[in-house]
């Protein structure tokens, strides 16, 4: 069995894109896939001016003979997007091509001077069906753009991945609460920002709580305006990017993992992102907009679920869903029975299983 897994390369700021291709990657060989990774390049910018030509070449890979199966990590659909997947289908009619869409609907992500890129868009993925077996998704659905969908959780290689190393700590009197993210509208982080202005202009006793952000991304500026213009510098801080051990001790002060809360402004309520597999692979229990799925049951109290709209992030409330697990039991509980649900959940070995199934199945 011999599988292309095409991609195309991401930034530094795009470092949970680099970790997801390569557990992916890591969970089809694990099965016994022979996987090869095609990354695909950009196109000169004077070719990218063509009307619909589109940003990567795709046509440089328009022959896949000897492959069973094409793994596609899609970035829109162009005119040379669908030509490519026609050839491959045309000198190989036997593969699977199954293609991942990061995350659905994605309408709302095109705004400004990218709307061409949506009409774009609009325009050709209605072809899809013609030559797309499955389209992969981590989200509740049957089917998109009249293609059957396989359903699967991002994978993590749980192995990899360091457990908290907070000492423990039952007074709840300082509660850091860490998001590290490439930073954009959709994360929602405002309104964590705006709670803690307002948790703090209120009455009574307060809890020290400190919101460290992780991370570049075009709305940094916007959200260090904010925390300037709330007077609140004591309460938010600001790191940019960082990786290796200064990445492990933003986790290991962790007492509370920052989802995104912000899915909403696209019309996303469903996803499960990658930095939430390793809130529950390093044991730190998390805030999110997201839905919880049914399948989360085993490990739901350490998920704490706040609204899906624009209003301000309550605090008090935060203070008393950390509070709570404390009280119940030592951090080094919650921190075992974390990792081990996410062995059986998003580990690599489990995590891509239906669409695994489907590559080596005879359907």
């Amino acid at each position: 069995m011999k599988l292309f897994y095409m991609c195309f390369k991401s930034d530094k700021a795009m470092k949970g894109v680099e970790k997801k291709r390569k557990y992916e990657i890591k969970a089809f060989k694990l099965n016994g896939i022979d996987t090869e990774e095609v990354i695909i390049e950009k196109e000169s910018p004077f070719i990218r001016i063509i009307p619909f030509q589109g940003k990567f070449n795709w046509c440089a890979h328009a022959n896949l003979k000897g492959v069973s199966a094409l793994y596609i990590r899609y970035g829109f659909a162009s005119f040379p997007f669908i030509f490519m997947l026609r050839s491959i289908r045309k000198n190989n009619p036997k593969i699977k091509i199954i293609i991942e869409i990061g995350s659905f609907p994605y309408d709302k992500e095109f705004i400004g001077y990218k709307k061409i890129l949506w009409v774009r868009d609009v325009i050709y993925r209605r072809f899809l069906r013609k030559y797309v077996d499955r389209i992969a998704i981590n989200r509740p659905f049957e089917e998109i753009y009249g293609v059957k969908v396989l359903q699967f959780v991002n994978p993590i290689d749980v192995d990899s991945i360091n457990v908290s190393n907070r000492v423990n700590r039952n007074d709840g009197n300082v509660i850091n609460l860490v998001a590290v993210a490439s930073l954009a509208h959709y994360h929602g982080y405002d309104r964590l920002i705006s709670g803690i202005a307002n948790y703090y202009s209120g009455e009574g006793t307060k809890v020290d709580i400190v919101f460290h952000v992780v991370g570049a991304g075009s709305i940094l500026p916007t959200l260090k305006k904010m925390v300037s213009d709330l007077k609140i510098e004591k309460y938010v801080k600001f790191y940019g990017f960082l990786s290796g051990e200064e990445l492990e001790q933003m986790y290991d002060i962790a007492d509370i993992g920052v989802d995104e809360l912000g899915g909403h402004r696209q019309d996303d309520l469903h996803n499960e992102t990658i930095k939430s597999k390793e809130y529950i692979s390093r044991g730190i229990p998390y805030i999110t907009e997201y839905s919880v799925p049914e399948k989360l049951s085993p490990i739901k109290k350490y998920i704490f679920s706040v609204s899906p709209d624009e209003t301000a992030i309550d605090i008090a409330s935060i203070v008393n869903f950390y509070r709570t697990i404390r009280k119940e039991e030592q951090r080094e509980t919650t921190v075992a029975k974390m990792r081990s649900f996410a062995y059986s959940y998003c580990d690599v070995s489990v995590a891509m299983n239906s669409v695994i199934d489907y590559i080596l199945g005879d359907e």
